[in-house]
């Protein structure tokens, strides 16, 4: 299995710890989004629904992070 870490969670027990975000590979997973896009909307509709899924996105990694077990 091949998959691209976009963002990764540092524990308590480190001075640093946090969530760090892998900016590189959340930028190529936008820009093949903005690929997609460009290539297969056509209607409003989908131009909404599709800027709101890019407005999520940010938070969604966010909460993936938040919510591991």
């Amino acid at each position: 299995m091949i998959y691209d870490v976009l963002a990764y969670y540092r524990q308590m027990r480190n001075k640093n710890w946090g969530i760090y975000y892998v900016l590189r590979n959340i930028e190529d997973d936008l820009s093949y989004f903005s690929y997609v896009f460009n290539k297969y909307v056509k209607s409003s509709e989908e131009t909404s629904a599709v800027i709101a899924a890019f407005l999520a996105y940010p938070a969604l990694i966010t909460f993936h992070e938040l919510c591991r077990c």
